[in-house]
């Protein structure tokens, strides 16, 4: 345990420091460019944490990540995601549906199809473009939620600079470090503690 506390300690040092220098870096060469500065004015004051520490059901520190706007309750978010998902999908049925068949009909006339065949196209075919086409829009939607929600994109970039992108990482990546340094110590403690309630039993027997 004492080993792997060390490497974890160590791989937390290297990626602190690794974040501090590229986090210099992204500021230093975004405040050179003039059309992109860094001002107190760029945070947004209704931050909140994308990660959460808990316990697990071994007792264990983990990170989750934390859905925007979402409880907390990583269970309870993938079920209420999954219900916006579908009232969203049922939503955009209708009109995805109706794209789908125009764009269809165009494809089918221009290759010499009859207007009533151009007009019924096979119903698998529009099933398909219509599932794709409903799977596509929720991803961006995901997406763009995401985006709204990430400090990278606090700087009115399309792309983040790859050092502000290089330095998150590696401060998750330490977050993630905190957490094992956290339950190996725990269970070095506990490890030691009967070690000890071992030995005071042995110095009392007869």
């Amino acid at each position: 345990l004492y080993d792997e506390i060390y490497r974890c300690r160590l791989a937390l040092h290297e990626n602190m420091s690794d974040g501090h220098f590229n986090i210099s870096r992204a500021r230093y060469d975004m405040s050179s460019n003039s059309r992109i500065s860094i001002t107190s004015t760029d945070y947004n004051m209704s931050m909140k944490a994308s990660k959460k520490i808990f316990h697990d059901e071994n007792g264990d520190v983990r990170v989750m990540n934390v859905k925007p706007g979402g409880t907390g309750d990583a269970e309870l978010d993938e079920i209420m995601q999954e219900q916006a998902e579908a009232d969203k999908r049922e939503e955009l049925l209708p009109t995805i549906r109706k794209r789908v068949l125009a764009r269809k009909r165009e494809e089918r006339l221009e290759k010499g199809y009859t207007i009533e065949e151009a007009e019924n196209p096979p119903e698998q075919d529009v099933e398909e473009d219509v599932e794709k086409a409903i799977a596509e829009k929720l991803r961006l939607d995901r997406f763009n939620e995401s985006v709204k929600h990430d400090p990278l994109y606090w700087f009115g970039h399309v792309t983040p600079p790859k050092d502000l992108v290089a330095a998150q990482r590696h401060f998750a990546n330490g977050l993630h470090q905190v957490a094992n340094i956290a339950s190996l110590t725990a269970k070095l403690q506990q490890t030691c503690a009967a070690f000890e309630k071992q030995r005071m039993a042995a110095d009392v027997a007869p």
